[in-house]
């Protein structure tokens, strides 16, 4: 068998074993694009364009994506709304404390609720029951195990973004920071303050145009892992 399987590979042609992996990422890559253009988010919105790479980049390195936004300009607001990417480790829990499904049943019960998602209003009477009773819960042995490993997956992005940043400046860099229980790729807000409309919207094209690079950063680390 070992004499047999040395033969089998001194007679491939150089690269030939190369060119199949390459081939088969090429494949990964594609089929994950075809992905994002049919993926919508909780609201049934598709995602942005413009930060459809990024994210697929960022899936294709092991990373899990629960939202993106490929910045725009607020015409009312008057303001930028910078791109970002949030992530998370994947299989999050339903439910983080412990009896939190029964005090969630409840609560849509005695508030004739017809969507969960009316309980993590905190303004209203369902919400700040939800959050009182909730307050002194233990997190359940799933969320335990489930939190650090994505701890472990904020830790490895800021590992990420380091190498991104490590032989190049940039006056829009990208951070990371927290979007509990999930982590956020960004810019930092800051750099709009005291920034005239003309000027924020240079910065919107300049953030965009960070992410269109760390893009092509995560994508060449993906064909050549």
């Amino acid at each position: 068998m070992g004499l047999e399987n040395n033969f089998n590979q001194s007679t491939q042609s150089p690269g030939t074993e190369d060119k199949s992996v390459l081939e088969k990422k090429q494949k990964e890559w594609d089929e994950k694009l075809k992905n994002a253009d049919r993926a919508v988010d909780g609201l049934g919105l598709e995602m942005d364009e413009n930060i459809k790479e990024a994210v697929v980049a960022l899936v294709s390195n092991g990373f899990n994506t629960v939202g993106s936004c490929g910045g725009h300009f607020e015409e009312e607001e008057r303001t930028a709304r910078l791109p970002w990417i949030q992530f998370a480790y994947e299989n999050e829990p339903t439910y983080r404390y412990v009896g939190e499904k029964e005090i969630r049943e409840e609560i849509m019960s005695k508030y004739s609720l017809k969507s969960e998602r009316e309980i993590f209003l905190s303004k209203t009477e369902a919400g700040k029951e939800y959050y009182s009773r909730t307050g002194d819960c233990e997190n359940s042995p799933e969320w335990e195990a489930w939190s650090q490993k994505n701890e472990k997956l904020g830790k490895d992005i800021s590992i990420l973004l380091s190498e991104f940043y490590e032989n190049r400046m940039s006056n829009c860099k990208m951070i990371i920071d927290r979007a509990y229980p999930a982590w956020v790729i960004c810019p930092d807000d800051k750099i709009l303050e005291n920034k005239s409309l003309e000027e924020q919207k240079e910065i919107l094209l300049e953030t965009q145009k960070e992410f269109d690079l760390f893009a092509k950063f995560l994508k060449e680390k993906y064909f050549k892992s």
